[in-house]
């Protein structure tokens, strides 16, 4: 529940030069999903120091309005003139413990004086909750700079500044919002919206079998957008949409393998398009929204926020979030409170990793973290998208396939017991092989890495086996001689190899195991200098 209260004014530190400068406050309380993440400000703000009371995002305006749950600034920006301008309103929104605390706002005019101060006791009873204070402007209001100080329980938990000017508004310096106002959607109405241009993707093999789940949303008459680890290594696509209807593709008509999207061409799809926001509608702090799967058919709405932006050579923008959908979520569409995109969710660094998936004793979760190859929660902006023109050519997946842009899947065997990579391996007068010092991450210095797999044949086979090291790119820098060998059935068998890896310059690199010329065991390493 929100509610609003009309709060003590504490004015009287205020000079008689500010005597119709007069601040009022009030406060709401918001019902939503915290996300873990390091104090931020926006509009005008700055960041704080840690504390326990996190700024979500801090905004000015001289109109505003309480909608669907929250207080809306109607004309968000950081300058104000005069005459033109008769008030200053500055929101900020918090995530902090529940309970009673005690809110105070700090007014400082340009020489630095404090010019009045107003506190308040309030009890929170959701973990965000936001108020705001407005300010006269008149014609004897100082001009320059202006600095608003929030404090909770006495702690200092963010500043927010704006400019008063005098004169007419001067092109380019921040005028008021003209556009069509527009109110935020209540999470109802935004699951509805979401849920009706969300599609599911199956990505499947050329016998049918299925190697990953994800999602998608159509972006325009039959497109649909989603991270490209969705599709990676498909030999055919399932798209299904809302009603459970599912088309079959193998046409892609754009994408990008390093910036981790694609778009599809759906012939058929029924779904209405999201529509984009603006590339710069957007910053850090704002709350965000996408589904996730929770099962087949199953949706479910997330509240979330984005805690960061960053640039990373030859893979563009990513949007760091405060939580990421599951796997089978992966692809879906990032939405800001008005229900429009701005990402899709995915933003992998390293391109291949999803097909990890399909591996069998598969590389655990924390030695990939440990070196730094997966990084969780982020989406790739869409600003780094291009839709194609209706007449560009489109691609098949075989031809993605036959091109390198996909990395071939695993080939499931079940006499696959356990693979690793170590510092080095070590046979025993029993035959057994042990890995010394398992890990994912190596120093060109150390000269060789190895790589151990066990097996446990059924039946008496012949094999060849190559060892393959690929970069990022999908080209392959190494590659062992081929090993033909006849195994006996019955007993368990190692395959371990050294390998050279003081020539590899610094970055992440992809190790396959094929048998016979199919993968069966994959994982990543880190070479650093």
């Amino acid at each position: 529940m929100k509610f609003i209260l009309q709060l003590a004014i504490l004015a009287g530190l205020a000079p008689a030069a500010l005597a119709q400068n007069q601040p009022q406050s009030r406060l709401d309380d918001k019902a939503v999903v915290p996300a873990q993440t390091s104090p931020v400000s926006s509009g005008g703000g700055v960041p704080v120091g840690k504390s326990k009371y996190r700024v979500v995002r801090s905004i000015s305006g001289s109109a505003g309005a309480q909608e669907n749950g929250s207080y809306i600034i109607r004309d968000p920006r950081t300058i104000f003139h005069i005459p033109q301008d008769h008030r200053v309103i500055v929101y900020f929104e918090w995530e902090g413990p529940l309970g009673p605390h005690h809110f105070e706002a700090v007014w400082k005019s340009p020489d630095g004086k404090i010019t009045s101060v107003s506190d308040f006791d309030y009890e929170a009873k959701q973990p965000r909750f936001g108020g705001y204070w407005d300010m006269l402007v008149a014609e004897n209001t100082p001009t320059g700079v202006w600095t608003l100080q929030a404090l909770v329980d006495g702690e200092l938990t963010g500043t927010h500044t704006f400019q008063v000017v005098k004169g007419a508004t001067a092109a380019g310096a921040d005028p008021a919002v003209t556009e069509p106002l527009r109110s935020p959607l209540t999470p109802a109405s935004l699951y509805r919206k979401a849920n009706a241009s969300t599609v599911s993707i199956e990505n499947r093999s050329d016998q049918g079998q299925m190697l990953n789940v994800g999602e998608g949303f159509v972006i325009g008459p039959g497109l649909v957008l989603t991270a490209f680890q969705v599709i990676d290594g498909a030999s055919s696509l399932r798209v299904v949409g809302a009603g459970g209807r599912s088309i079959d593709t193998k046409t892609v008509a754009a994408w990008s393998r390093r910036q981790d999207w694609a778009i599809l061409q759906v012939a058929g799809i029924e779904e209405s398009a999201f529509a984009v926001a603006k590339a710069d509608s957007w910053s850090i702090g704002d709350r965000c929204f996408y589904l996730d799967a929770a099962g087949p058919g199953n949706r479910i709405i997330v509240t979330t926020s984005i805690v960061g932006k960053n640039t990373f050579p030859r893979s563009g923008d990513r949007i760091s979030l405060g939580t990421s959908p599951a796997n089978t979520g992966i692809g879906t569409a990032l939405l800001d409170e008005y229900g429009d995109v701005i990402g899709v969710t995915g933003g992998s660094l390293v391109p291949g990793v999803s097909t990890l998936q399909g591996v069998r004793s598969g590389v655990p979760a924390n030695l990939l973290l440990a070196g730094g190859l997966a990084v969780p929660a982020m989406a790739t902006p869409m600003g780094q998208i291009s839709v194609p023109a209706s007449d560009a050519k489109a691609s098949t997946l075989a031809e993605l396939m036959q091109t390198g842009q996909f990395v071939p899947p695993v080939v499931e065997r079940e006499d696959i017991l356990y693979g690793t990579m170590a510092r080095e391996v070590r046979r025993g007068n029993d035959g057994l092989v042990d890995a010394i010092q398992q890990k994912y991450e190596f120093s060109r210095s150390d000269g060789h890495a190895a790589v151990m797999l066990s097996l446990e044949r059924a039946r008496k086979q012949k094999g060849t086996t190559v060892i393959s090291i690929y970069d990022l790119d999908n080209k392959a820098v190494s590659e062992t001689p081929a090993d033909s060998s006849e195994a006996p059935g019955g007993r368990l068998l190692f395959l371990s190899k050294t390998l050279n890896i003081g020539s590899l310059q610094s970055g992440v690199y992809r190790l396959d195991i094929a048998i016979n010329g199919s993968p069966v065991w994959r994982t990543f390493f880190r070479i650093t200098d």
